[in-house]
């Protein structure tokens, strides 16, 4: 009868519609995936050549010297690439591996900057089984060196510290705004991928406090982990 037919025909545009829905919410949840591993992607092509040029003059200076940092540094400078290239592949990663990192990128930067700068960095509590997302820290930590450092200046002033509890870690970064003739306009995609990535890898569960003080600048990021 007409009246089945009309069911029927309802009852496939309804399916139909729904299939629809479904196929585009997957398409959808497809390309936040994909960007999500751009921006990753974007995150780890964007060390700073000029940090790895210098390091490695600073190497170089101390082999010269014959100094036993040259080895320390080599040692950090190949747990960083090991890092970028081979660990932070995945949307989540055992935390203390993120911790090396930074603890290889920090120490990097003394060895590089000497006595140039009063570098203040600590790490307390237990990393534990934890795990964060790669590379969600290190952006604000490149700024603070970035904006707060300057070879000719000798009171430059950063300070990192992290401070991990039993589902929560918390960043804080602060440095001196000093000037630098030599530094490169920034534009921002570093900060805005790792925004972006905080937000749908921690929607409801982080607090990012940025103070931009006329002579300082600081950063208080705090994480709830489940």
């Amino acid at each position: 009868s007409f009246g089945e037919f009309r069911r029927h025909l309802y009852l496939f545009y309804t399916a139909f519609f729904f299939s629809f829905l479904l196929k585009t919410r997957e398409h959808l949840s497809q390309l936040r995936e994909d960007k999500l591993n751009a921006e990753l992607m974007s995150l780890k092509a964007q060390i700073n050549p000029h940090f790895l040029f210098n390091t490695l003059n600073t190497i170089y200076a101390l082999s010269i010297k014959k100094d036993d940092k040259a080895s320390d540094a080599i040692t950090h400078l190949s747990g960083l690439m090991r890092y970028v290239i081979k660990d932070a592949n995945d949307n989540k990663i055992p935390l203390l591996k993120e911790l090396d990192y930074i603890t290889n990128y920090i120490e990097l930067q003394k060895a590089r900057l000497g006595n140039t700068a009063h570098i203040y960095f600590d790490i307390f509590g237990d990393a534990g089984n934890k795990k964060i997302t790669p590379l969600i820290f290190i952006t604000y930590i490149e700024n603070a060196f970035k904006y707060g450092v300057n070879p000719d200046i000798s009171d430059c002033v950063i300070k990192v510290r992290i401070d991990i509890a039993d589902n929560s870690i918390r960043l804080y970064t602060f440095n001196k705004k000093v000037s630098s003739p030599n530094r490169t306009e920034s534009t921002g995609i570093g900060l805005q991928n790792t925004n972006e990535r905080l937000a749908h890898l921690y929607p409801m569960k982080y607090d990012l406090e940025i103070m931009d003080k006329e002579d300082s600048y600081s950063v208080i990021l705090s994480i709830t982990m489940t």
